[in-house]
């Protein structure tokens, strides 16, 4: 099983319950078996508190909403920086940032643990694109990873891990998170763990990995941090 596809969701769907109870779409009793670990750096004596009151703190600071960046060395987008805060973020693979409150939460290994930090105040990247061009990005992927799987039989390793992904789907979602942004944020999933499994075939082959289906990791991942960055709507 993939595991960083698999944090990448298990993250993303509590981004959907933690802005849900920032936003008060959800109760708060509801959100809270949703979201991961605890959070230092929101009170004066740093000592780990819940998100649940943590979320006090941060609506105190003006921010009603958290965007999840999820990044890899190489390509930082979605992560304002300054550059120690950047390297962190790639470190764990994800952040949640906050565009106008100026903080960053980076998550440890395990998501048992999130640290604020200071950041900077930013826009969205424009490079990330809306959820509109993400659903056209991902449904030309999957068309992409059709004509690019090579054309000899899979392996056992291949066939193991397509059971795994036919198994693959979120958790419960919060109201007020439409279903056409559930389903990118899945798409989106999908075509990143079929281009993990088409590129190790490959080189378990030897066989050239394409061009087209190396280009499409990084537009899955930013696909699916758009999707799970959609503030629910009451």
């Amino acid at each position: 099983m993939r595991s960083e596809v698999i944090r990448a969701a298990q993250v993303g769907v509590m981004t959907w319950w933690l802005n849900a109870a920032l936003a008060h779409t959800e109760p708060l009793d509801e959100a809270s078996p949703h979201l991961l670990g605890d959070v230092i750096g929101m009170s004066p004596d740093d000592h780990r508190q819940s998100w649940i009151l943590a979320t006090g703190g941060l609506r105190g600071a003006g921010i009603d909403h958290l965007r999840l960046a999820i990044v890899e060395p190489g390509d930082p987008l979605g992560v304002a920086g300054p550059a120690p805060v950047t390297a962190a973020a790639v470190s764990a693979g994800m952040a949640l940032v906050s565009d106008v409150g100026g903080v960053t939460f980076i998550p440890d290994a395990e998501i048992g643990l999130w640290t604020r930090v200071a950041s900077r105040r930013t826009l969205t990247p424009a490079g990330l694109g809306t959820v509109a061009n993400a659903r056209t990005v991902m449904r030309e992927a999957m068309h992409t990873l059709s004509a690019t799987f090579p054309t000899v039989d899979p392996d056992e390793q291949v066939m193991a891990e397509l059971t795994s992904y036919r198994q693959f789907g979120l958790p419960i979602t919060p109201y007020g998170i439409s279903e056409r942004t559930r389903e990118i944020a899945t798409d989106s999933l999908r075509v990143w763990w079929l281009t993990a499994i088409t590129r190790d075939f490959c080189e378990r082959s030897g066989l050239p990995v394409p061009t087209q289906l190396r280009e499409l990791r990084p537009a899955a991942r930013r696909s699916a941090a758009v999707a799970f960055s959609e503030v629910p709507q009451a």
